[in-house]
C-alpha cells in the first residue's frame, strides 16, 4: 500500500519564481501505481507510518520503483555516494594535505 504525499517543488532555474505543484493524481501517474493501492497521507488519520511505502514529489524527477516496490532515492542521476574512508585514505585531499603540511612544519621547527 502506498501513501502519497502531494506537495510542491522549488523551481530549477535561479531566475524562476513559480513552484511546481504535484497532486496525488500526478504522483500516481508518475510512479505508475494504481489508485486502489494508494491513500493520500493525512497525519490526522492516525495510520501507522510503517504500514505504507511513502511516495513524494522528486526534485530530480526520479519516479521509478524498485523491484520491492520502494521508490528510488531522490538523488541526481549519475551521483554515487561512496563511504568515507577516513584517515587511511592514501589520496591527498585539501583537508589531509593541510594537516600533513602543518605536521611537517612542526617537525622542522623542533
Amino acid at each position: 500500500m502506498y501513501a502519497l504525499h502531494p506537495g510542491s517543488l522549488p523551481p530549477k532555474s535561479p531566475k524562476a519564481t513559480d513552484r511546481i505543484d504535484i497532486t496525488a493524481a500526478d504522483l500516481m501517474a508518475l510512479y505508475g501505481v494504481a489508485p486502489e493501492d494508494c491513500i493520500t497521507w493525512d497525519p490526522a488519520d492516525q495510520y501507522d507510518w510503517f504500514d505504507f511505502i511513502h511516495l513524494y514529489p522528486s526534485y530530480y524527477e526520479r519516479y521509478q520503483l524498485r523491484p520491492d516496490g520502494s521508490p528510488d532515492k531522490d538523488v541526481p542521476v549519475g551521483f554515487e555516494s561512496r563511504p568515507r574512508t577516513g584517515a587511511s585514505n592514501p589520496q591527498p585531499t585539501r583537508r589531509n594535505a593541510a594537516k600533513s603540511s602543518r605536521a611537517d612544519d612542526r617537525a622542522r621547527k623542533a
